[in-house]
This record gives C-alpha cells, sequence and structure tokens, in this order.
C-alpha cells in the first residue's frame, strides 16, 4: 500500500495501517484457548444458519445442521442475488468433500476471528504477537475488536496494556485529540 500510495505522488509515511485485532487474553495460554472455546460456543446454531443462508443465499433452515450441504440446491439459486459477505466461490471453496454444515459452520465461526489480526494467549504472549507486526512494518497500530465489550475490554486494557507500556509498544500519554494528531499526520490542505 506504501509504495502504490509513492507511484500516486503521496507520501509512503502519510498511510496508517490499522488492523482489526482479536484478542482472547488469558492469565495463562492454556485459559485463553479454554475462553476462545468458550466464546465459539456462544454461537448460537441458528444464527450461524442465518448468516450461511444468506451467504449461499439458500434458506439452510430446511437441511438438518448435521447433515451435508445441499450442494444442488446452492447451486441452483447462487446468482439470485448480490455477493453479502464477500465473493461466493470463496466460500463454496472452503466446503470439503465430506463436510456437514454443522462442521463448515465452526470453520467459519473460527475464521472470523482470523480474518482480522487474532491472537489467544496470555499477556506477554499477546503484547510479543502485536509487536512482531508493528516492528516488522505489517501495521501501525490495531483495532482493538475484544470478543466481548465491556468485559474483555477492561481485561486486555488491565493486562495487556501494562506490558505494552514496559516495551515501548503504547503510549502513557496522548499528544493530541485526534488520531490524525496521535500519528503525527500532517491536516489535508483546505479547499476552495
Amino acid at each position: 500500500m506504501r509504495a502504490k500510495a509513492a507511484g500516486f505522488g503521496r507520501s509512503p509515511d502519510a498511510i496508517k495501517l490499522l488492523p482489526g485485532y482479536f484478542p482472547v487474553v488469558g492469565k495463562t495460554e492454556a485459559e485463553a484457548r479454554e475462553k476462545e472455546e468458550y466464546f465459539r460456543q456462544l454461537v448460537h446454531p441458528a444464527i450461524q444458519m442465518g448468516l450461511l443462508s444468506e451467504r449461499f443465499n439458500l434458506d439452510l433452515s430446511q437441511y438438518p445442521f448435521d447433515g451435508p450441504f445441499p450442494m444442488d440446491d446452492i447451486m441452483a439459486h447462487l446468482e439470485e442475488r448480490a455477493n453479502i459477505g464477500g465473493e461466493r466461490s470463496r466460500f463454496l471453496a472452503d466446503i470439503l468433500p465430506d463436510d456437514t454444515i454443522a462442521a463448515y459452520s465452526r470453520r467459519m465461526a473460527a475464521r472470523t476471528y482470523s480474518a482480522h489480526q487474532y491472537m489467544a494467549g496470555d499477556p506477554e504472549q499477546i503484547a510479543d504477537h502485536m509487536g512482531r507486526w508493528l516492528h516488522e512494518g505489517g501495521c501501525d497500530g490495531f483495532i482493538l475488536m475484544p470478543p466481548l465489550v465491556p468485559g474483555e475490554l477492561q481485561v486486555f486494557v488491565d493486562e495487556v496494556v501494562p506490558v505494552l507500556q514496559a516495551k515501548g509498544l503504547f503510549r502513557k500519554d496522548y499528544s493530541g485529540s485526534t488520531l490524525r494528531d496521535h500519528f503525527g499526520l500532517a491536516r489535508p490542505p483546505r479547499g476552495p
């Protein structure tokens, strides 16, 4: 993205990348993995069926959740309306030969996390993961997306932020009142 910006005459330093970051924080990695599984189980099958119905443009509630994908029916209705949530070809490619609707749903729920930066671990592991992205130039910051608000947001603030601050990865004071100020970006010129 920065190279493309330079190609269009923009300063590469004026481009700031902020991926979504989905942390599951535990006091230990084992606790984080338990929380991760708990959050996955909170997604009700009816919700999963609704999302898949939109994704494939077919009411899947008429099919058994633990049954095979109704591929013939899906293909017959696939192009009747615009894609929702991404290219359908990508979703179709993810269906394994012997997949049930339930197995696919579980994988897609897990992928929801991985569509963003995702990490389940203890505070040190989370901070190290974030630090690698920052130090290697993969991003300039993150949009925090905790799995449960306000509870897991508070856990992140209480447990991870002090580790990030100790590593010099998170500020202790703000340099302005806007995101632009915090990144030290110049204000664009005013129009006519």
